[in-house]
């Protein structure tokens, strides 16, 4: 059931901020500098319609639309953080993206950079913080060719492959935490409609005397 809603619901918000079917499964056939590009992009375009799905407003969309994603005080993440959108690990993951992101991007020099010369650059600190963001709740280990090997080991090994399932991680909970949001709203609506059939102008039941 898990591997079959999966897929739908990241088609789903897909579909819903615009992007092409399988885009984010095609993901991992794009060299590494536009794997980063486009998972950012992603990502962000799905925060900012959690933003607008949270808010009940197309009318801020705009506004979302133009906020820095990952700036903690004034930007996208900042309103995911007041609002309890996103747990504080999915954060920290929106974060790291965003850094890997900033330093392939503002200097031509790095269109050719892999995620595994990014990793090779990171002091001591960096890679345990890089590899903190993207191990969210996956520590345990993984079997391969009959040995168990730590899940660390794969993903400092593979950081395109981790980063990518944390971002699968990320999507189907940006996608959860919007659909709370629209089942909240349609059980109000259902709610407020019930209400006026089985009650007069006054409030009370119809049929009964005061």
């Amino acid at each position: 059931m898990v591997e079959d809603s999966l897929p739908k619901a990241i088609m789903e918000l897909e579909k819903a901020v615009g992007a092409k079917p399988g885009f984010f499964y095609g993901l991992m056939r794009e060299d590494d500098w536009s794997f980063v590009i486009k998972i950012h992009a992603l990502v962000e375009a799905a925060v900012t319609h959690l933003l607008i799905v949270a808010s009940g407003t197309e009318k801020l969309g705009d506004v979302y639309t133009l906020l820095e994603l990952s700036d903690s005080r004034k930007g996208k993440l900042a309103f995911v953080r007041g609002l309890d959108l996103l747990s504080d690990k999915h954060r920290r993951l929106i974060r790291t993206l965003s850094e890997i992101r900033n330093s392939l991007v503002h200097d031509i020099k790095n269109i050719g950079t892999t995620l595994d010369d990014y990793v090779a650059q990171l002091n001591r600190q960096q890679h345990q913080n890089f590899i903190e963001a993207i191990l969210l709740d996956f520590d345990s280990p993984i079997e391969i060719g009959g040995r168990n090997i730590p899940i660390r080991q794969v993903l400092a090994e593979n950081p395109k492959f981790g980063i990518w399932m944390a971002g699968m991680d990320l999507l189907a909970s940006i996608y959860m935490a919007k659909e709370g949001f629209k089942m909240r709203r349609d059980y109000l609506t259902l709610t407020e409609k019930f209400a006026k059939t089985i009650l007069g102008k006054d409030g009370e039941f119809l049929g009964m005397k005061k």
